[in-house]
């Protein structure tokens, strides 16, 4: 029997549901396994993310979720992997709620996961074949998600569109022909 396969950490992107202007999106952070299944309710994925609550308070959230695309999922970027038994140390990583800065007017759901990803790297529980430049990774995301966005490519309830992170350079103008 081999080893159990190892866990994959992904930056996910949502369409922000009241904003009024295109190009604004929400950022979490998955964890999930490497074989995927929609058609599966065995194989869940977790979602960490921050939100701004109804009341104006930024609160956590961790919650199990299918690895179906949801209606307002965009995209997903795969940036690398978690051994199994590194998956409690980065649950409780990201669910740490001393995360949160509510009194900062700065911090928002991509400031949330931009130091959560910098935090995984750096405490060596995210396995990565390249250096993350944070600020690239994010501008990446931004144009693969309005490209998708743009030409309705995401639709329907199966695996979302997923690219793989490859590390700083060059972004591409186009991802899809």
């Amino acid at each position: 029997m081999g080893a159990p396969d190892k866990y994959r950490v992904y930056l996910v992107s949502y369409e922000m549901p009241l904003s009024e202007t295109t190009g604004i999106l929400h950022w979490a952070i998955m964890m999930g396994p490497k074989r995927e299944d929609p058609q599966d309710p065995t194989k869940t994925c977790v979602l960490f993310h921050a939100t701004n609550t109804d009341n104006g308070k930024w609160e956590h959230q961790r919650k199990p979720i299918s690895c179906a695309r949801t209606s307002r999922m965009v995209a997903r970027l795969l940036l690398g992997k978690i051994e199994p038994l590194a998956v409690v140390k980065a649950d409780a990583l990201l669910r740490d709620p001393a995360r949160l800065r509510p009194d900062d007017d700065r911090w928002n759901c991509q400031t949330w996961a931009e130091e959560a990803i910098i935090d995984l790297t750096k405490q060596k529980i995210l396995q990565t074949h390249t250096a993350i430049d944070v600020g690239h990774v994010f501008r990446y995301m931004q144009q693969y998600s309005m490209e998708v966005l743009n030409k309705r490519l995401n639709t329907g309830s199966g695996i979302p569109l997923t690219v793989e992170y490859h590390g700083p350079g060059n972004i591409p103008q186009k991802f899809f022909k």
